[in-house]
């Protein structure tokens, strides 16, 4: 159904820089993980959760690519028949470290070895998966202030000889089609 969130993989210079500039871009950070050092950014429906946890999957991708997207989050009607699609076209599935009353969000390992998430479809205006987090009621009535803004598609940089691979997880897992421009 959309976007459900990107997540982003940084040290602490590299995401104090992110921060400034999605401050700028109107982003309002609008919680903080329960149990790991991840913040949430909301602007309108659009979210970005920066991963600065050392232990974790992203901090292997970072230490890899640097700072850049880890992870992609999909909002479906139905996450146990992506995951079931996903794992019946051979994606490694991958189930991360979870806290006390922390959401298991399934997602499996793409072409490159990032993640790809499957979360439930907002309902009355909230992510699910914001449930994880300590939200800032404040701030996130002041992130919706860009109503409207949303994620309406995302580019895609693979290095050369990975567009095959790329384009098949694409159609296979989640049904897409390429178009040239």
């Amino acid at each position: 159904t959309g976007w459900a969130f990107v997540e982003v993989a940084v040290d602490p210079a590299s995401g104090a820089r992110l921060v400034a500039w999605l401050q700028s871009a109107g982003f309002v950070r609008i919680g903080r993980h329960r149990s790991k050092q991840v913040e949430l950014f909301g602007l309108g429906e659009a979210r970005i959760v920066i991963n600065l946890e050392e232990d974790s999957a992203a901090r292997a991708h970072f230490e890899l690519h640097g700072p850049s997207a880890c992870a992609l989050a999909l909002s479906t009607t139905d996450t146990a028949g992506a995951l079931a699609r996903a794992e019946a076209l051979h994606c490694p599935r991958v189930a991360g470290r979870l806290g006390l009353h922390e959401l298991a969000i399934p997602a499996v390992r793409t072409p490159d070895g990032s993640l790809l998430y499957f979360c439930e479809a907002p309902a009355r205006g909230r992510h699910p998966f914001e449930a994880d987090f300590v939200m800032d009621e404040a701030a996130l009535g002041a992130a919706a202030v860009g109503q409207g803004a949303r994620f309406d598609h995302l580019v895609q940089v693979v290095p050369g000889g990975q567009v095959e691979p790329w384009v098949l997880f694409h159609r296979a897992v989640l049904g897409l089609q390429p178009e040239r421009n």
